[in-house]
């Protein structure tokens, strides 16, 4: 049997690091024959040029797509003008590699691309992590348009299955496979206090709070106000410090700026960290006593290590904050009274034994079981929107049947799935313990 051929696209060491678990799994398949196109930040060299750390993980880089430039101006024109470069170069890739389907993941201005110039081309689109919300940044429209685009999904949760289905698209199409980025923590031995020392400054004394924090891109123009007041919070703790560098997103360089003038400012307490590499990044999740800004990585894979966080401001509004996860408003003093009580003894103790309800790590093994298993290229191309029969009370019902289960307690929506017609309005934050 010819082996299906699966062109993954990669922008970021974010989304590089939670999907080389499924990339293993695809290259142990027999039937099926991966290869790997970077794009996005992968090849700025301002953001540590981290298409290199791709093949440090033994990956072979196919491709190269060219989207961003080192020399372009902060701004949400550089966004928009990345995608039409990125439309063009992924076109003369596609061409040439001729894939049988593309694998994405997620949201991101840099990701759209891949999913677009697909279509005209006939390339069935499988996405990942689809079915999310995050209200404060373009990535919540970026991310159902290439819901749209695309001709197989894989979302994290049962919530994210219903707002794709309630989309349109069809029920046998969708399965449950949890978030990518906890098939690596199982088994992950973590770096010791000591190398995460000697790498990025990691204090083995004391109170560490790692920080990532990106732009909130619906409203850029107060990317200076929010900083001022999460920068005037985190002089205000008592902790080491340990900055990662923002993503390529328009506001990014006020907040480097800001990062810099941070650490300038207090040499002895704050370091940054331009590119940990996946391995060190979890590390750093898994070690520190505290993990503050707004990135997704606070919401799920920090969990998996039962590690506090404090999600800051809208970026992350809309999707599911578990148990270790407080809130606050881009205000010094809720940010500064959040983190300590996320540091507090009681707070954290409270955590123990919580469940992630992002997953269980077996998300790579479902994803290569449906591509080994794809419909002929004709039915996958041709998409129906899905008639809106089913209530939200029998939907619900359907995905508790045990032939719709993994053993692990996922959902899984298969070719037998019923359809229905309505959908949570938003995924609100859940009430948060308080310690």
């Amino acid at each position: 049997m010819e082996e299906t051929k699966i062109l993954a696209i990669t922008c970021a060491r974010s989304d590089a690091g939670l999907m080389a678990p499924v990339w293993r799994e695809i290259q142990a398949s027999p039937l099926l024959d991966l290869q790997i196109c970077a794009t996005g930040m992968h090849l700025l060299e301002r953001f540590g040029h981290t298409v290199d750390a791709v093949r440090e993980m033994g990956f072979d880089v196919a491709y190269e797509a060219t989207s961003l430039l080192d020399s372009d101006v902060d701004g949400s024109g550089t966004a928009a003008r990345a995608m039409g470069r990125g439309i063009l170069t992924l076109t003369e890739i596609y061409e040439h590699a001729r894939p049988d389907l593309l694998l994405v993941l997620g949201d991101r201005f840099d990701m759209f691309p891949a999913a677009a110039a697909a279509l005209p081309l006939g390339i069935p689109v499988a996405h990942v992590s689809g079915g999310e919300l995050s209200f404060g940044a373009i990535d919540e429209c970026l991310r159902h348009a290439i819901t749209k685009l695309s001709h197989l999904h894989f979302p994290c949760t049962e919530e994210g299955a219903r707002r794709i289905i309630a989309m349109g698209e069809e029920p046998w199409r969708v399965r449950v496979v949890g978030a990518p980025g906890l098939d690596a923590i199982r088994g992950f031995e973590p770096w010791s206090v000591e190398k995460l020392g000697r790498r990025f400054g990691f204090s083995a004394r004391g109170t560490n709070v790692l920080v990532t924090y990106h732009p909130v891109t619906l409203a850029p123009e107060s990317t200076e106000i929010r900083l001022s007041e999460f920068l005037t919070a985190l002089e205000q703790l008592d902790a080491q410090i340990l900055f990662t560098w923002p993503n390529a997103d328009p506001g990014s360089e006020i907040i480097v700026k800001g990062i810099e003038d941070f650490v300038t400012k207090h040499p002895e307490r704050a370091r940054v960290v331009v590119n940990a590499g996946h391995e060190g990044y979890l590390s750093l999740l898994c070690r520190s006593d505290l993990v503050v800004g707004n990135s997704s990585s606070g919401l799920t894979e920090a969990a998996a290590f039962e590690t506090p966080v404090v999600d800051v401001g809208g970026r992350q509004e809309g999707r599911l904050h578990p148990s270790n996860v407080l809130w606050a408003d881009d205000d010094a003093e809720q940010i500064l009274a959040a983190c300590r009580e996320a540091l507090s003894p009681a707070f954290r103790e409270s955590l123990r034994g919580f469940r992630n309800p992002y997953g269980d790590g077996q998300a790579g093994r479902r994803i290569r079981e449906v591509l080994e298993a794809l419909p002929p290229r004709r039915q996958l191309r041709h998409k129906r929107f899905a008639p809106l029969e089913m209530e939200a009370d029998d939907f619900k019902k359907s995905m508790d049947s045990k032939s719709h289960r993994s053993p692990a307690g996922v959902g899984i929506l298969g070719p037998e799935a019923a359809r229905f017609s309505t959908s949570p309005q938003s995924q609100q934050r859940q009430d948060l313990p308080t310690g």
